[in-house]
């Protein structure tokens, strides 16, 4: 006999009724819908946002209440409980609840409405909604007002009352005299940039003189006497030459931007954030003074070491033997190489106790820069000598100068390029 076995699935849960489950949650839901009270109109926030002191009103001011919201339901055809038909019936009853000039109001706050609502509304309803606005409004104290503003919470944004103070560390204390020197000066940098805009394009030369600047006189001595106070004031183990030359070094590197600004933060400190500013803002000009300066003192040191030796006679005679021979001979050889390393190391080596000389290079000036424009007659060098199209190109530590060539003259008819021997006069 075959006996069916029962599912797995009845075995492991119970009975489920759905039309019993069905019914219990109807019953649930009808209990609380009774719950409700009978007039929402009267608990609502819109009623507490247009009516002052809502619990306490009359029945009057409660009626007419009651007759300007049952306008607004025929004026847009919503519903009472939704958020949109309490904001459209607030922003109503503030256009229309005042009584000056009540007629030439209606008519120019139609447009408003009818902007607000999306559509056009007739001309009946928006008297009957002005005419029940004014009359609730009548119906409440005059000083309603301002209670209500001074309690609400959505009238002023969050921190629009708020002053705002620009931070202490960006204020300059400085009298009048001194504001007006430094606006000069701006108008004087701002003209002076517009011919370095481009440093790539630029066709007229410019004399190199390096370490100065007219409009700031930002310069390595400048520098020297700002890390001296610096270095008074903050108390710092640095003195004013180390804490320039290390800024040197900075300013020097390779680093983006942001990390040489975050450097000489560190270094300088945010209670001189004026010079920092100087600093970044005239880096190039101080970059150019270290790099005169760094070529000065080779130059110099290679002149030294190049002064020809006068050859010594005598009548002295040393015998050396092979062996030290071979030994003079690596010597040589390893100064000529410490020399050569010396000598490409120079230009980017910073010595922390020689800013006092590097400051004095950087102050010297070249040899023609006094020449050039001081002549006089056609052969002159003047500073407008150089060609139209001279393209000036500026690297690290040399600039180069790409001088296009001057048009030929035409050949006269007869004449030739090659002169033969043949056609020579003798």
């Amino acid at each position: 006999m075959l006996i069916q076995l029962p599912r797995l699935s009845n075995s492991l849960r119970d009975h489920f009724d759905i039309d019993q489950a069905y019914l219990k949650r109807k019953q649930i839901l009808q209990n609380l819908i009774t719950q409700r009270p009978v007039n929402t109109l009267e608990d609502s926030k819109l009623a507490r946002k247009i009516v002052y002191q809502w619990e306490e009103a009359s029945s009057e001011v409660r009626q007419v209440y009651k007759q300007f919201v049952g306008a607004i339901v025929e004026l847009i055809d919503g519903e009472v409980s939704s958020e949109e038909f309490r904001e459209v019936a607030k922003t109503v009853y503030d256009l229309f609840r005042s009584r000056k000039n009540e007629n030439k109001k209606i008519a120019e706050k139609k447009a408003e409405l009818q902007k607000l609502v999306g559509y056009a509304v007739s001309e009946t309803s928006v008297q009957k909604v002005a005419s029940l606005a004014q009359k609730l409004s009548a119906l409440q104290p005059r000083d309603q007002d301002k209670e209500m503003d001074v309690n609400s919470d959505d009238l002023c944004e969050f921190g629009a009352d708020i002053v705002f103070n620009d931070p202490g560390r960006f204020l300059v204390d400085m009298n009048l005299e001194n504001w007006i020197d430094v606006e000069e000066e701006r108008e004087d940098s701002t003209t002076s940039t517009s011919i370095h805009e481009d440093p790539y394009q630029y066709s007229e030369p410019m004399v190199s003189q390096f370490g100065t600047d007219k409009g700031r006189g930002i310069n390595l001595r400048w520098l020297r006497e700002k890390c001296g106070e610096i270095a008074i004031m903050s108390g710092s183990q640095l003195s004013g030459d180390e804490l320039a030359m290390t800024l040197c070094q900075v300013l020097d590197s390779d680093k983006p931007g942001d990390e040489i600004a975050g450097d000489l933060l560190d270094l300088i400190g945010d209670n001189s954030f004026e010079i920092i500013q100087d600093l970044l803002k005239y880096r190039k000009e101080l970059v150019d003074a270290i790099h005169h300066g760094l070529h000065v003192l080779k130059t110099e040191k290679m002149a030294s070491n190049s002064q020809p030796k006068m050859p010594s006679y005598g009548t002295q005679v040393t015998i050396q033997t092979e062996s030290e021979k071979q030994i003079d001979k690596l010597r040589r050889k390893e100064e000529k190489r410490h020399r050569r390393g010396a000598e490409q190391g120079s230009e980017h080596e910073f010595s922390t106790g020689n800013f006092s000389s590097l400051l004095q290079a950087s102050e010297q000036k070249n040899p023609f820069d006094e020449l050039i424009g001081n002549g006089k007659g056609p052969l002159s060098l003047l500073v407008s000598s150089l060609p139209q199209g001279t393209l000036r190109k500026y690297f690290k530590g040399y600039e180069e100068v790409q001088i296009p060539p001057t048009p030929t003259a035409h050949m006269k008819p007869g004449e030739r390029l090659v002169l033969f021997i043949y056609g020579i006069d003798i």
